[in-house]
C-alpha cells in the first residue's frame, strides 16, 4: 500500500521491500542506519517478515497488538475485534498507549492521489458511468478476515446510502 503515501507529505521516505534474503538484510541495515526511536507494528495478524524486522531492527521501543509475537514488543495493546471495529478504529487504539488525547470528531484521513491518478479515474468514470449521479464504490472483500468489517455493517451502510440518489 505504499502508493497511499506516495503523494502525501507525512512520509519523508517510502521504502519498498523486495522479498528475498539479501534485500531483507539490506533493509535491516538501512533502517538501522536511519535509526528509529520507536517502531509500531500496525498489522492485525502476525507476519513472519514483519516479526523478523521488529526483532532485528535496533530500536529501544517496539509496539504492537497483543498477538502471538507480543514478546517482541516493549509494550503491546489489546487488538479490538475486527468484526466490530473498522481498521482505522483499531489503529487509533495506539493513541491510548502513547497517551495521545483523541477526539473522534477530529479524525481526518488524508489521501492525495496524483494528477495522473485523477485523470485515469476521470476517464474510467466517464466511460462506464454515463449517469450524472454521485458514485460510491464499496470494497467488501477486504483481503482477509482481519480487515473484513462484517456483513451487517456493509448492509447497514448500503441501506443508508440507498436513501440518496447515488450509483
Amino acid at each position: 500500500n505504499y502508493f497511499i503515501f506516495k503523494n502525501n507529505k507525512i512520509a519523508d521516505e517510502i521504502i519498498i521491500y523486495k522479498k528475498n534474503p539479501i534485500e531483507f538484510i539490506k533493509l535491516i541495515n538501512k533502517l538501522d542506519e536511519i535509526g528509529f526511536d520507536a517502531i509500531v507494528d500496525l498489522h492485525d495478524n502476525v507476519s513472519f517478515t514483519v516479526s523478523c524486522l521488529i526483532a532485528w531492527i535496533k530500536s529501544p521501543n517496539k509496539f504492537g497488538f497483543k498477538r502471538d509475537n507480543f514478546k517482541l514488543f516493549t509494550a503491546a495493546i489489546e487488538k479490538p475485534d475486527p468484526v466490530n471495529n473498522h481498521v482505522v478504529t483499531r489503529m487509533l487504539e495506539f493513541t491510548k498507549l502513547f497517551k495521545i488525547p483523541l477526539e473522534n470528531s477530529k479524525i481526518n484521513i488524508v489521501f492525495e492521489p496524483s494528477v495522473k491518478s485523477f485523470e485515469k479515474a476521470r476517464l474510467f468514470y466517464n466511460k462506464y458511468f454515463t449517469q450524472h449521479k454521485f458514485t460510491i464504490g464499496i470494497n467488501i472483500s477486504a483481503g482477509g478476515d482481519a480487515r473484513y468489517w462484517g456483513t451487517a455493517n456493509y448492509k447497514a451502510i448500503i441501506s443508508e446510502l440507498l436513501k440518496y440518489q447515488v450509483n
